[in-house]
């Protein structure tokens, strides 16, 4: 990883999947002493997610690397039933969109992308972008390819998926990579230049206001139009803006500082 990050250390930003380093829990000083050594200072990483030890709880938590300092950007709000992470790993909280060169980036991890609910929490809060770090192995990449493209739409972002690449399930399946990025129309964008198998994207941020004057999505959830059908459901209750808030990590609050391991 140290040799890749050397050789693409021209871009904005790095994105990495899922258990990129093992999928073994790690106390969290621990990873942070292997993203120091890592580390090439010219880059903005989101790490992935990982296995965290915490307090003797385990999440799956992401980062973010910026000029210094590592600040947690993503936990999982729903571990996954399908490969046993429900007895072992506890959920997280939800940490608010991070803004990157003035562009808020939300964290959606690995299954989390399938719960529109928390792909929407990012979008309302400012998310340009979702980035799902994941590890889907290949008899669901045609599923989760479809997913990111529903969600990049009805939200009218962008969804960049990063999929590990031969991570096993416990039922024998291996991850399978195909990382794809997606526009907020909801089709693929087509990368610019892949390195060593890894893709790099340009991507024009103004087809966001461009696509928003076309599509209401969003837009209709100011006006109640959404909240009523929801509640009409009887099951959801709706929460205001100022009792969401409450609910909400605090990405500056968890900050750490790289230089003190």
């Amino acid at each position: 990883m140290a040799n890749l990050l050397e050789e693409i250390d021209y871009v904005d930003i790095v994105f990495l999947p899922e258990n990129w380093l093992t999928p073994k829990p790690l106390p969290e000083d621990y990873y942070f002493i292997i993203l120091k050594n890592i580390i090439n200072k010219n880059l903005i990483i989101f790490t992935g997610i990982s296995y965290i030890i915490d307090h003797n709880k385990v999440f799956s938590r992401g980062y973010l690397v910026k000029r210094g300092d590592i600040i947690p950007v993503c936990e999982k709000q729903f571990p996954s039933k399908a490969v046993g992470e429900r007895g072992r790993v506890s959920p997280g909280s939800f940490y608010e969109p991070i803004s990157v060169e003035g562009t808020h980036i939300g964290c959606v991890a690995c299954v989390d992308i399938f719960y529109p609910e928390v792909a929407r929490a990012h979008a309302l809060r400012g998310a340009k972008a979702l980035y799902n770090p994941a590890a889907i192995p290949s008899n669901r990449i045609t599923l989760w390819h479809s997913i990111l493209s529903a969600r990049a739409a009805e939200n009218i972002v962008f969804a960049i998926g990063v999929n590990s690449v031969g991570t096993p399930y416990p039922d024998g399946r291996l991850t399978s990579g195909e990382s794809i990025v997606v526009s907020p129309d909801g089709s693929p964008v087509t990368p610019i230049k892949i390195i060593k198998n890894i893709k790099i994207y340009e991507l024009n941020l103004n087809i966001i206001d461009s696509i928003a004057k076309r599509w209401a999505y969003r837009e209709d959830l100011e006006n109640g139009r959404v909240s009523r059908i929801v509640k009409a459901l009887g099951k959801i209750d709706i929460l205001s803006s100022d009792s969401a808030s409450t609910l909400v990590a605090s990405n500056e609050g968890a900050r750490k500082r790289l230089r003190q391991y």
